[in-house]
């Protein structure tokens, strides 16, 4: 199959609703947001892209920062996370200190600024009455929308190492730390912030919570550690699953590559790259694991993004997205049409709408 590249630059289809003679409202509608970092040492700003698709085809793309565009100024300092829930969006960005821009998820439209007393923040997760709040040194903030005031504020004492990789499915957060050897721990927002964690070993990149389970991937680690302290001492790296009802660890895929990285899933399919060499990754490559048969398919032959294990990687509607450092990619898996445009400085997360 053909490999086509094109780049995609063009404005968007906006619908607009007339409030007025005077007043339009901009709606951002059946697409996706591009939340772009920014950079300080090059003055480039934090900015947030719109991408708006048809009937599952990517159609055009808003080459600007819309949130300025609605409100006529910028976020402030660095965008660090960005997450939906029902009507609102929410926005965690830092300067001096964390902050947390609530807006309305159509319009974009700023309905309030919480500022934190913090400055390690890493992810913010949005309900309908919270934001959940996690920091690099395992602080978890329950701040309430309606007071902006933190209800709530736990220290996760047991926990070291560095966090790698952070989820929100079912009312509760899932995250992976390194240190020794990797490790999966569960907070459940619904009892008490309490707190499960299981040892795995090989070092924990991502992580995928499902229904029946969840599902790492996890690269060699280089230290040596006890055994003893694992709950299944043969896993090695490769592609994990956690059993949340019984508390096994069990393999699903063993790899002769040292580096599987960027797991992700969608209606029955994983996807995952690997690498034998983390920081040359000349040996790159992606797979396909069927979650029915555990079939993996030959490597994809048109798709091959350079390692960097920030990137972000999603497969959605047998679409792949897909993120290097300045640019958005998207590869279609039933065509092999694989199509690309620029994006805001450190491009660092995609969000969808829906």
């Amino acid at each position: 199959m053909k490999k086509i590249l094109a780049c995609v630059l063009l404005s968007i289809i906006i619908s607009c609703s007339n409030k007025d003679e005077d007043t339009q409202e901009i709606k951002f509608e059946n697409g996706f947001f591009i939340i772009n970092s920014g950079n300080y040492s090059s003055g480039e700003s934090a900015s947030i892209y719109f991408q708006h698709y048809e009937n599952e085809q990517i159609e055009k793309f808003y080459f600007t920062d819309v949130f300025s565009l609605v409100n006529d100024e910028k976020i402030p300092g660095f965008l660090l996370d960005m997450s939906i829930s029902n009507n609102k969006a929410c926005i965690l960005s830092r300067d001096e200190y964390d902050r947390l821009i609530i807006t309305d998820k159509l319009t974009m439209q700023k309905e309030k600024e919480i500022i934190l007393n913090s400055s390690n923040a890493i992810a913010a997760f949005l309900t309908s009455e919270n934001v959940y709040v996690v920091t690099e040194d395992f602080y978890l903030f329950t701040i309430n929308i309606n007071s902006e005031e933190i209800t709530a504020s736990k220290k996760l004492d047991a926990l070291t190492g560095i966090i790698s990789d952070i989820k929100m499915f079912n009312d509760k957060i899932y995250f992976s730390t390194n240190n020794a050897f990797g490790k999966v721990h569960v907070i459940d927002l619904k009892n008490n912030l309490s707190l499960i964690s299981y040892n795995i070993g090989p070092l924990v990149n991502s992580i995928i919570p499902l229904e029946d389970g969840i599902y790492l991937s996890a690269i060699k680690s280089e230290f040596t550690y006890d055994k003893n302290e694992l709950i299944n001492p043969a896993i090695t790296h490769g592609i994990i699953k956690i059993n949340t009802t019984n508390g096994n660890v069990d393999q699903i895929v063993s790899t002769g590559f040292s580096y599987p990285y960027n797991l992700t899933y969608d209606n029955g399919l994983f996807l995952f790259m690997q690498s034998h060499d983390r920081f040359h990754p000349s040996d790159t490559e992606s797979r396909i694991l069927n979650k029915t048969t555990w079939e993996l398919s030959d490597p994809l032959k048109n798709l091959k993004p350079t390692y960097n294990p920030e990137e972000f990687l999603q497969l959605r509607n047998s679409l792949i997205y897909y993120l290097t450092k300045d640019s958005f990619h998207l590869f279609d898996l039933k065509t092999d049409l694989l199509r690309a445009t620029v994006t805001g400085s450190n491009a660092k997360k995609i969000v969808f709408l829906d």
